[in-house]
């Protein structure tokens, strides 16, 4: 639980941090004498950070100001994402760098100069933390005790290819997601998905510490089935509880139950 939590707040302070960097960002020039061939979308982007999100325009600022530039198309060709296609930065330089009469331009096109730059990297570090520490074990710890003998290694494989094929969507959709959504956007939209996950992992999920396979198994069964398979192992001899030789009452399958033999 602590896990899950920790990775809740850090997303939160990812999303936060994120919105600093939109706020601290610098201010988009107008580009009315560098516009793009056919509509001018980069110079649509009200800073720099909503420009470096979009993929097809960069930021082109004077060396060491943080304050206004504008939002250039990428160029064609070779190393487009080291100057643009139209505007101060279309010198072809070789770099991200450009001389213009006696000032340097840069001409970024992934990351914006702000206060709070280094701030997402420092809460990404203490994400992966929080998540490697519990949550990202959590679906193999569950996949070992949930699932009975007979069909464990059909169950394993189908949740196996269901949380890669998850992993694989986020991967697929992070770029377009922040586009859309912003960056900031983003992160409080796993948030939220991930504070959904925390609710079902309280209500729903048992705990099966302490618990063999077989008592895990009785968990997962309605009260019926339950109470048959309890009278079947005492008629063989099995008894899972040695102080009262009744059967389990339905509270005592509560998520904070443990049963003992």
């Amino acid at each position: 639980m602590a896990s899950v939590v920790g990775v809740i707040i850090s997303l939160c302070l990812l999303g936060g941090a994120f919105l600093l960097i939109d706020k601290d960002s610098a201010k988009t020039l107008s580009n009315s004498t560098f516009v793009d061939k056919g509509v001018n979308t980069c110079g649509a982007h009200k800073n720099c950070d909503a420009c470096v999100t979009d993929e097809k325009c960069g930021f082109c600022s004077e060396k060491g100001q943080n304050k206004v530039g504008w939002c250039l198309k990428h160029a064609s060709g070779n190393h487009s994402d080291q100057y643009s296609e139209n505007g101060i930065c279309n010198s072809n330089s070789g770099s991200e760098m450009h001389q213009f009469g006696s000032k340097t331009y840069e001409f970024a096109d992934v990351y914006c100069h702000t206060r709070w730059t280094v701030v997402p990297i420092i809460l990404m570090v203490v994400y992966l933390s929080c998540f490697s520490s519990g949550y990202a074990p959590m679906p193999w710890v569950l996949n070992a005790e949930f699932f009975p003998l007979w069909s464990r290694s059909t169950c394993i494989s189908i949740t196996t290819f269901i949380n890669w094929m998850f992993n694989l969507l986020i991967s697929l959709t992070f770029l377009s997601l922040s586009q859309a959504a912003t960056k900031a956007g983003t992160f409080f939209i796993y948030a939220g998905i991930t504070v959904i996950s925390l609710v079902f992992i309280y209500f729903f999920i048992p705990e099966t510490k302490g618990c063999s396979i077989d008592e895990v198994e009785l968990l997962f069964m309605d009260k019926k089935k339950r109470e048959n398979d309890l009278r079947l192992r005492r008629l063989s001899g099995v008894s899972f509880d040695r102080q009262s030789p009744s059967a389990p009452r339905k509270g005592d399958f509560s998520r904070n139950a443990s049963i003992q033999y």
